[in-house]
C-alpha cells in the first residue's frame, strides 16, 4: 500500500511564490512570514516524495506497525505545514474548509453529539488523536476526551497490522487501555485508505493556496498602484526626491530599480562644471533625469513587464554592455571594477583598471594623464560613466 501525492502540486506553489518573492518579503505585514513559508515548502516537497516511496504493510516482522508510526508522523508534519501556509495566505485553517468526511469509521465518545456541520471538522482532530495514541504519546493520551476517548486518559501498548489480529476489522488495530484501574483491552480499527484520502485532500489544498498567493500578490500590487509616489516638487531638492524614490523601489520590489536610482543619485551629486568634459557630463545627467522620470511611472504603475524586458532608459544610460572587440578581452572586467571608486572596494585598484581603459575612453572623453591624476574618485567615476553613455549612444544611433 502506497500513497500517491502529485509532486507538481508543490512545484506549482513554489513557482508562484518565487515569481515575485521580494514583493512579499518587503511588505510590512507579510515579511515576518517569509522564512516560515520557505521552510514549509521544503518540508512539504521532501515529505511528499518520501511518503510516495513508503510502502506500508510490506514487512510485518514486528508486532508493532513501525512503518505506520513513521508514516503518520511524517504525514502530520506535511499537514501542519499546509495548515501554516493556509493561515498565512488565506487566514483560514484547514479544518475550517468544507469537505466530505474521510474517517467514516471513527468512533466518538459516548457524550459527543455528531452533526453534519461538526463531523467534517473532526477529521483533523481524529488524525491527531490516532497519531497521539499510536506514536506521539502512547503512554498518556488525554487531550481528546471530548470527542474520541472512552476514558480520561488512554495508553497504547502497540499498533499492529491485521495479520496479527485476524479477527479484527480494518487494516490495522490500535490497541489501548484505560490509564487507570480498568484493565479492559480495547482496540480501534484503522483503514489505511481513509488516511490516504485525508492526507491527499490536505495536500491538494496547495492548489487553492497557489491561487490564494497569486491573489494576495495581486492585491499588494493594486495597493501600491493606488498609493501615489510623491513628485520632485514636493521635496526640498531633487536628491531628497531620489532618496524617497529609492525607498519606494525597495518596497515595491522592482528588481534592479533601487540600484539604478542609487547610482543615479551619486552621479547627479557630483559637480561637473569645471571638469574637462563638462558638456558631455551635463548631457549624461539630463538623460539620467529622463530615465528617473520613466522609473517613477513604472513604480507608480507597478509595471513589471517594463522591468523584465529591460526597456529602461537608465539601463541604457548607465549599464550599456560594451563589446570586447572595442575594449579588448578584459574590458568588461575593468568596467566592473569602476564602481569601487565610490562604492565599497578598492579605489586604488579601480584606478589601475581605468588606466587600462584610457585608450577606449579617449574616443569619447578627454582624459589626459594630468586629468587622471587631478580628478577625485567621484569626478573620475562620472567621467568614465559619461564615456560609457556616449559609447552606448554611438552604438544605438551611429553618432555621439
Amino acid at each position: 500500500m502506497k500513497i500517491s501525492l502529485d509532486i507538481s502540486v508543490i512545484d506549482n506553489f513554489r513557482d508562484a511564490v518565487n515569481d515575485n518573492p521580494a514583493l512579499f518579503f518587503e511588505h510590512k505585514i507579510y515579511k515576518k512570514y517569509w522564512n516560515t513559508i520557505c521552510s514549509c515548502m521544503s518540508r512539504i516537497e521532501d515529505i511528499a516524495q518520501y511518503l510516495n516511496n513508503k510502502r506500508l504493510g510490506a514487512s510485518v516482522n514486528y508486532r508493532c506497525a513501525f512503518d505506520f508510526i513513521e508514516f503518520i508522523s511524517q504525514a502530520a508534519v506535511l499537514i501542519d505545514c499546509v495548515d501554516h501556509l493556509s493561515f498565512i495566505i488565506t487566514d483560514t485553517h484547514i479544518e475550517s474548509i468544507k469537505h466530505s468526511t474521510f474517517f467514516k469509521h471513527k468512533v466518538m465518545s459516548e457524550d459527543y453529539e455528531v452533526n453534519s456541520e461538526t463531523d467534517e471538522k473532526l477529521d483533523k482532530r481524529y488524525f491527531e488523536y490516532i497519531r497521539s495514541l499510536s506514536s506521539l504519546h502512547p503512554a498518556n493520551t488525554g487531550h481528546f476526551k471530548n470527542e474520541f476517548q472512552r476514558f480520561q486518559s488512554e495508553v497504547s501498548p502497540f499498533i499492529t497490522w491485521s495479520c496479527f489480529m485476524p479477527k479484527k476489522r480494518g487494516d490495522l488495530s490500535l490497541m489501548f487501555y484505560d490509564n487507570g484501574e480498568v484493565s479492559e483491552f480495547n482496540s480501534i480499527p484503522l483503514f489505511i485508505d481513509e488516511f490516504f484520502k485525508y492526507i491527499q485532500w490536505v495536500y491538494s489544498q496547495l492548489d487553492r493556496l497557489t491561487d490564494g498567493w497569486k491573489s494576495l500578490i495581486s492585491n499588494i500590487i493594486i495597493g501600491y498602484s493606488n498609493k501615489l509616489i510623491r513628485l520632485p516638487s514636493s521635496f526640498r531638492d531633487y536628491d531628497e526626491y531620489l532618496e524617497n524614490l529609492s525607498k519606494e523601489a525597495r518596497l515595491r520590489a522592482c528588481d534592479g530599480i533601487e540600484d539604478l536610482i542609487d547610482d543615479s543619485r551619486i552621479l547627479l551629486n557630483i559637480k561637473h562644471a569645471c571638469l574637462p568634459n563638462a558638456r558631455s557630463c551635463e548631457e549624461l545627467k539630463v538623460q539620467i533625469k529622463r530615465g528617473i522620470s520613466q522609473v517613477h511611472n513604472i513604480l507608480q504603475n507597478m509595471d513589471y513587464d517594463a522591468i523584465e524586458h529591460k526597456n529602461l532608459i537608465l539601463d541604457f544610460v548607465l549599464h550599456a554592455r560594451i563589446s570586447e572587440k572595442d575594449t579588448g578581452p578584459q574590458g568588461n572586467y575593468y568596467f566592473e571594477k569602476v564602481p569601487e571608486l565610490v562604492y565599497h572596494g578598492s579605489p586604488e585598484y579601480a584606478r589601475i583598471c581605468i588606466r587600462l581603459l584610457v585608450p577606449f575612453l579617449n574616443k569619447y572623453v578627454a582624459l589626459s594623464n594630468d586629468d587622471f591624476d587631478m580628478l577625485s574618485d567621484e569626478e573620475l567615476y562620472l567621467t568614465v560613466k559619461t564615456a560609457r553613455y556616449l559609447y552606448a549612444k554611438e552604438q544605438r544611433y551611429g553618432h555621439v
